[in-house]
């Protein structure tokens, strides 16, 4: 339920205002004093506040409140009420950061109307990615040559993986990349724009004056990210094809065509490409789909058609081991700025469970067991003991066991004591490249035929079978 938080230090006009804003089914906090409101900014967590601009003398006037607010609660958004308002107060409220300014005695229909634009206006800003959001969560792995190339340009892409493989994420350091990186970023959930009625979804005009602005555009000049496009039902994919196609917009009531001037990126699950029918390319590949592929049922074959004219398909992370250590790090940067904490390096040996770990929630899951051992204090260094227990499955405590040297190591002749690094080495490498000779070689930095031999002349010093 939408709570208010209304803050005057008259008693009946909370009480009356309270009465009106309950019947429309808000659910209605009250208080009295600046001290009183702070603490209801955080227990009641508000999602609109209606403040007062003079609580009388020895106390905050509501302007230098909106200020403390605007830094505390910055996505909250706040209506002015005063019953002694001037043209200039009215007009450094709203410089400051104020959604509307109203007169008592208060019209009902004014602060219904106020109100709902305000929580409208909240829902489509919080998702409005700010540039210091977009720019913080930035995308760790090597790019693409053609998707940076595609990034500079306006064409649509669609982005398939698992869940958790961090589509959005890429999603947003497109835009970052393209010339449209100081343009707004809006980021949409399917499931949100099925819910969307008309009125918020197109905009709407009235005798030609603006009454409700699109919702995309509010990222007008910018980029538009659609997550799991798969879920878009089908009057919404209907919409964004006639969308694609013309690159317009009508407003409800309106004459004629808003230009849109917005690039979209889309993300999906890999059943959009009808993968039973063709195998997914390659994780590095931008290719348009085959022509005999089969699209979904439930899917409107225009829009099909227009948004998978382009994509990119990212790869689990079991696919590929060593983005895990790049991941890793980039995530611990991530959240010790969040947290506002020095950096933690993992262990060795943390990290080598962390690539033996299969990562069914991929990058995700990663992010999500990192922010856990860094709320739980880890300290500098984050080793195994950090780690929680679905980290550390029987299987991993045996191939650790097995990678483990000998204890007698520093007692053996320096040939045989390198041997048994090199084998634990090499087992390593194996284990983390999922079995994959080849692709230990590559992380090793030798040939396959080089490596293999290796392990043969380290398996006879040891006296071991080979690997």
């Amino acid at each position: 339920m939408t709570t208010i938080l209304i803050v005057d230090d008259e008693k009946e006009i909370c009480k009356a205002l309270k009465g009106i804003l309950s019947d429309e089914g808000y659910r209605v906090v009250t208080a009295h004093t600046p001290e009183e409101a702070s603490v209801a900014l955080t227990t009641e967590n508000p999602n609109l506040l209606l403040l007062d601009v003079w609580f009388g003398k020895g106390s905050w006037d509501g302007v230098y409140f909106l200020d403390r607010i605007q830094l505390s609660h910055p996505s909250i958004p706040i209506i002015m009420i005063s019953g002694h308002a001037t043209l200039s107060l009215a007009v450094s409220a709203l410089q400051k950061g104020a959604y509307d300014f109203l007169e008592k005695p208060i019209n009902v229909n004014r602060l219904l109307l106020s109100v709902k634009r305000a929580l409208e206006f909240r829902q489509i800003r919080s998702h409005l990615v700010s540039h210091q959001n977009a720019a913080s969560s930035l995308w760790p792995l090597p790019m693409d040559a053609r998707l940076k190339k595609l990034a500079m340009l306006d064409a649509r892409i669609l982005l398939i993986g698992e869940k958790g493989t961090g589509k959005t994420r890429l999603a947003k350091h497109l835009h970052q990349l393209s010339p449209k990186h100081e343009s707004p970023l809006l980021v949409a959930s399917s499931t949100m724009l099925n819910g969307m009625d008309d009125h918020t979804f197109f905009g709407s005009q009235l005798s030609g004056k603006i009454e409700k602005l699109g919702f995309f555009e509010h990222a007008q000049g910018g980029t538009v990210v659609l997550r799991n496009v798969h879920r878009l039902n089908l009057e919404r994919q209907r919409t964004l094809s006639e969308l694609f196609e013309s690159g317009t917009i009508t407003r409800l009531g309106g004459d004629r065509p808003v230009p849109l001037n917005v690039r979209f990126i889309a993300t999906a699950l890999p059943h959009i490409l009808g993968c039973s029918v063709q195998p997914l390319p390659r994780p590095d590949s931008v290719t348009p789909l085959p022509e005999h592929t089969i699209w979904p049922q439930d899917m409107d074959r225009s829009f099909y058609d227009r948004m998978t004219l382009t994509y990119f398909h990212l790869d689990a992370l079991r696919h590929n081991i060593p983005n895990i250590s790049l991941w890793a790090k980039a995530l611990l940067q991530e959240l010790a700025q969040e947290q506002d904490v020095p950096t933690p390096q993992l262990s060795d040996d943390a990290l080598l469970y962390l690539k033996t770990f299969s990562w069914p929630g991929n990058v995700a899951q990663l992010h999500c067991i990192l922010k856990r051992i860094l709320l739980d204090g880890s300290g500098p260094i984050i080793d195994v003991h950090h780690l929680p227990q679905e980290l550390i499955t029987q299987d991993t405590r045996h191939l650790m066991r097995a990678l483990s040297l000998p204890k007698n190591i520093y007692s053996l002749p320096l040939k045989q004591a390198r041997a048994c690094f090199e084998i634990s080495y090499v087992k390593a490498q194996i284990a983390a490249s999922e079995g994959s000779v080849t692709k230990a070689a590559e992380i090793i930095g030798m040939e396959r035929s080089a490596l293999h031999r290796k392990i043969k002349m380290l398996s006879r010093q040891l006296h071991d079978p080979p690997l």
